[in-house]
């Protein structure tokens, strides 16, 4: 004879989801969001579940923000700055203090989600290139961070 199951709340449910996808992978709160929303929980819900993981420092959306710069060392760790939907605020927190090739790099990865992915490889690098030329970024520096984000230059017969 089975036991029968005490009743959770909705809040408890939405808590214990939430836990779950948090030790899967960090989240950033609007992945959660996202994530709480397709489950079916309601806005009122997920919002003091937010509230309350946020309240226990399970949620932090600058420290997730630091940590992806600080490993985003080539174009599929870059990547994950766009992949966690993280705030542009908490982005820009996050490259203040890393120095101009981690500031050129987050640069290069923001112009690269407004280019679409079936954009010749050649036009992909020369676009973010132009995007760092005109934020002020010298040569080496902006070639360096569109090289970490999009790989290796076009052949040197294509101009970037």
């Amino acid at each position: 004879m089975s036991r029968p199951r005490p009743q959770t709340s909705l809040a408890e449910r939405a808590h214990a989801r939430a836990l779950r996808l948090l030790a899967a992978s960090a989240k950033s709160r609007a992945e959660l969001h996202e994530r709480l929303t397709r489950a079916g929980f309601s806005k009122g819900v997920i919002d003091a579940t937010l509230a309350r993981l946020s309240a226990a420092g399970l949620l932090d959306d600058d420290a997730l923000s630091r940590r992806v710069v600080e490993t985003s060392h080539d174009r599929h760790e870059a990547a994950a700055l766009t992949e966690h939907r993280l705030d542009q605020r908490h982005l820009e927190g996050a490259v203040s203090d890393a120095g101009d090739t981690a500031r050129a790099r987050a640069a290069a990865v923001a112009a690269l989600a407004s280019i679409p992915p079936t954009t010749a490889h050649v036009a992909r690098y020369r676009r973010v290139l132009g995007v760092l030329a005109r934020k002020g970024y010298d040569e080496e520096t902006a070639l360096e961070a569109a090289r970490a984000v999009l790989g290796e230059p076009p052949e040197s017969g294509e101009a970037p």
